[in-house]
C-alpha cells in the first residue's frame, strides 16, 4: 500500500478534516449498489504509508443494524481510499486514520464493491474539503 516515492516528506492529510460524507449509490439493474459513510480524517502519525480505518465505540448504524456487519465493508472503503490516493496523490505519503461516524447500509445493495467505490469518492471529498480551507474567506479587492 505505498503511495510515495522514498523520502517524500509530505504527509496526506495536513490536518484533519471532520463530518466527511461519502455515498455510492447505482441502482441502474442487478446487481444494484449502496454505501454511504460519514467520517472523519487526520493525520495517523505513523511511520511509513499507512491509510487505516477507526471505528468508535457506538457506531451509529442505519438502519439500526449490527455494527460487525457494517465493519465488514469498512475494509473495502480502506481499500478504495488508499487505491485512490496512491493513483492521484502519488507526490504525498499517506498518513491517514479514518474515523467513521455512521454508516447506512441497505440489506440488499451493500457490497464490498460499493463501499470500495464509495471510498474512492471519499478521497475527492476530503480534497474538496480541504482546498476550501484554502480557500479565501473574502475575495480580493
Amino acid at each position: 500500500m505505498t503511495t510515495t516515492p522514498q523520502g517524500s516528506s509530505r504527509c496526506f492529510p495536513p490536518h484533519a478534516v471532520h463530518s466527511v460524507r461519502a455515498t455510492y449509490v447505482r441502482q441502474a439493474g442487478c446487481p444494484a449498489y449502496f454505501a454511504d459513510v460519514t467520517f472523519d480524517v487526520e493525520p495517523a502519525h505513523a511511520s511509513g504509508s499507512y491509510v487505516e480505518v477507526a471505528v468508535p465505540h457506538g457506531l451509529r448504524v442505519e438502519p439500526r443494524g449490527e455494527p460487525l456487519v457494517a465493519v465488514s465493508y469498512l475494509a473495502a472503503f480502506r481499500d478504495g481510499f488508499a487505491d485512490a490516493l496512491a493513483e492521484h496523490r502519488s507526490d504525498v505519503r499517506a498518513d491517514v486514520l479514518i474515523v467513521v461516524r455512521k454508516v447506512t447500509i441497505h440489506e440488499v445493495d451493500s457490497n464490498d464493491s460499493a463501499f470500495r467505490h464509495a471510498g474512492r469518492l471519499a478521497l475527492d471529498a476530503v480534497i474538496r474539503r480541504l482546498a476550501e480551507d484554502l480557500a479565501p474567506d473574502h475575495p480580493a479587492a
